[in-house]
């Protein structure tokens, strides 16, 4: 579970712990459509909503300091930007795969603890 979350990138971003977990909360409220949002894109094989979902995720994860998944999603949103719909897929099980980890460590009461060093 280490490595998820950079806790310095997120300190840095959000300044204190009440902000912090206000912030989880409210990622955690909305991620239940980004991977249907962006299998939906890629399914109908929409490069501009792909690239829209793929920003809306990476800009999400970013401020939450959740570096792997921005990378992931930054990658996708850059091929359907490229309109390079052939490769997305393999870009998308990474971003699934990142998000589930992230889902996985924030869904732990003591994600907190965990994160922070």
């Amino acid at each position: 579970m280490h490595g998820i979350i950079d806790w310095n990138d997120l300190k840095s971003r959000l300044g204190n712990e009440n902000a912090i977990r206000e912030m989880i909360a409210d990622f955690m409220e909305f991620d239940v459509d980004y991977i249907s949002d962006l299998k939906n894109a890629l399914e109908s094989r929409n490069s501009y909503e792909l690239q829209r979902h793929a920003q809306f995720l990476k800009e999400a994860a970013e401020t939450i300091g959740a570096i792997s998944l921005t990378d992931s999603a930054r990658k996708l949103e850059m091929l359907a930007s490229e309109q390079n719909l052939d490769n997305a897929g393999a870009v998308m099980e990474e971003v699934q795969i990142e998000l589930n980890k992230l889902q996985d460590l924030l869904s732990q009461s003591n994600w907190f603890e965990i994160v922070r060093p």
